[in-house]
């Protein structure tokens, strides 16, 4: 046993060995938790600490765009060269190869009407009231 009198090994804690500290590749997440680096370094090289995100969410926040009405003849062919992509619900299970195994960064819009971010994350349970001033229409 460990804390048995007279055992050699028992006494050693390693006091005199530092303690080892991994520094973290990419800027201002040297302290963030596991969880993130680990997510983090999925999207991004760890020998150049850049990426390349295909975004293609924007018509989802800005209606139709141009150029963007075949996603499966504009976008697909572009997916092998991107590290990683961002795109909404519908269009991921319309158009994206279920084979694609890359890091999905998914937007997704709190749909309350008539709110602004601020005032959406207030209510995020309840239907919120207009207050003249704080929410935009």
């Amino acid at each position: 046993m460990a804390d048995a009198e007279g055992l050699k090994a028992a006494d050693n804690y390693g006091l005199d060995i530092p303690v080892s500290t991994q520094s973290y590749y990419l800027k201002g997440l040297e302290y963030a938790d596991w969880g993130i680096k680990d997510r983090m370094s999925r999207i991004f090289n760890k020998e150049s600490g850049k990426t390349v995100m295909l975004a293609f969410d924007h018509g989802y926040i800005m209606g139709p765009t141009s150029g963007l009405e075949r996603i499966d003849l504009s976008i697909v062919p572009l997916l092998e060269h991107a590290d990683s992509i961002m795109c909404s619900r519908g269009i991921l299970r319309s158009c994206i190869p279920p084979t694609f195994n890359k890091p999905i960064s998914l937007h997704v819009i709190d749909s309350l009407p008539g709110c602004s971010t601020r005032c959406r994350a207030r209510f995020r349970h309840e239907r919120p009231q207009r207050v003249p001033g704080r929410c935009q229409p």
